[in-house]
């Protein structure tokens, strides 16, 4: 076979090939060649790919260029790129060995870094046979041998998976089994000098979506020179950077663990040591010093004093009018802040929430979230338990603890 039928689909495809039923057919010496490719002469007849019938190249002037059967068709668009499928990987592989060309197989590492975890010439020492049984009762699409006995089975899938016997069948021999995905004509292009397997292309900006895919079926009974028997979709590097994440996340994990502790244990110690308090008849809202000084009357002013006044017998700090703090000591060289808000909040005035705002700093960001959480969670905890009003801003993990 001469390489001009299999190099005909290394070009990407020109002629829409999606939006037509049948983009490519065989020639008369059993070459695979696209529509683009192929002379518009009467007399000049094709085979359908699919099954076998004869076909004929038209261009009509209201529609593309496409083949044509004679008569009416009988056969699937799916079978024809099916059997399109497996003819352009056999004429590529055949063309590379007689030019001596590398024709690749190899997977990419699906975690960040796109480096092949299995890479190698199926061109060198692989004889390819189409359509041949490896094991009684099964039919695989490909099969290639290599001279030392190792196989490898080319599955082309394109409406359905592999059935469950067949499946079985495969996981008894312990074969090596590579699944190419194709859903498209303009995909035939990709397989023309290698099978690639695991894009890193996120899928949204992919032409080709899920070209290829591979799977080792079952156990690999022995070893071979390729790298099956230590099949891994994510390479080394990526495999030691991985762990390396899962230690820090583990190192974290205990650290946060340590710190609730201390925490819990220095939340014991609230209330122990009473603050004097003052009472006070004005406020200022929070975040806008221009605001002047706002009074208090009435109901307002008896709540927001006898909050206060309950915050002092915690051990809590009148800082400004309104404003309380506690300073919690979780080790010798760390203390956290506590802070109790009286002064409402910018869209809800104190007179009307009448209900204390918590928070702590350092703050979220330099906690983490799970640790903040956790105090004001027990903030929340001590200040209920005192007959104050908190304002419910708890995630829901933890209110539905309270």
């Amino acid at each position: 076979m001469s390489g001009k039928g299999a190099s005909d689909l290394r070009k990407p495809c020109t002629s829409m090939s999606s939006q037509i039923t049948y983009p490519v057919a065989l020639s008369n010496e059993g070459q695979l060649i696209h529509i683009d490719d192929a002379p518009i002469e009467r007399g000049h007849l094709y085979c359908c790919a699919g099954c076998g019938e004869r076909m004929q190249a038209v261009n009509p002037t209201k529609r593309v260029r496409h083949f044509r059967h004679f008569g009416e068709a009988t056969c699937n668009p799916h079978t024809t790129l099916h059997t399109a499928a497996i003819e352009t990987i056999i004429n590529h592989h055949k063309d590379a060995s007689q030019s001596r060309t590398p024709y690749l197989l190899r997977e990419l590492c699906k975690h960040r870094c796109g480096r092949p975890t299995i890479e190698f010439d199926l061109a060198d020492g692989f004889k390819a046979a189409k359509e041949t049984s490896v094991v009684d009762g099964t039919r695989s699409d490909i099969v290639f041998e290599h001279v030392n006995g190792t196989r490898v089975i080319i599955e082309v899938v394109v409406t359905h998976d592999l059935e469950e016997p067949t499946e079985k069948a495969y996981l008894e021999i312990g074969a090596k089994v590579v699944f190419v995905r194709i859903s498209t004509f303009d995909e035939l292009s990709q397989l023309a000098s290698e099978i690639t397997i695991g894009n890193r292309v996120p899928v949204q900006e992919m032409h080709v979506v899920d070209l290829a895919t591979i799977e080792t079926v079952g156990e690999v009974r022995s070893r071979d020179a390729f790298g099956f028997n230590d099949y891994s979709d994510i390479c080394g590097q990526c495999q030691r950077a991985i762990a390396e994440s899962q230690a820090k996340t583990e190192i974290r994990k205990r650290r946060t663990e340590s710190r609730k502790r201390r925490v819990e244990k220095a939340f014991q110690r609230l209330g122990t040591t009473p603050k004097p308090f003052r009472t006070f008849d004005v406020v200022s809202p929070p975040g806008d010093l221009r605001v002047k000084p706002v009074p208090l009357f009435g109901d307002a002013k008896r709540i927001v004093n006898d909050f206060g006044r309950r915050l002092c017998n915690l051990g809590f700090e009148m800082t400004k009018p309104g404003l309380f703090r506690y300073r919690l000591k979780v080790a010798s060289n760390k203390t956290l802040n506590l802070y109790a808000d009286l002064r409402g909040g910018e869209f809800t005035p104190i007179w009307k929430s009448k209900r204390a705002t918590v928070y702590c700093y350092p703050d979220q960001q330099e906690l983490g979230n799970e640790l903040y959480w956790y105090i004001i969670h027990h903030l929340h905890q001590k200040l209920e338990y005192q007959g104050i009003d908190v304002d419910r801003d708890l995630p829901c993990e933890y209110s539905a603890e309270s």
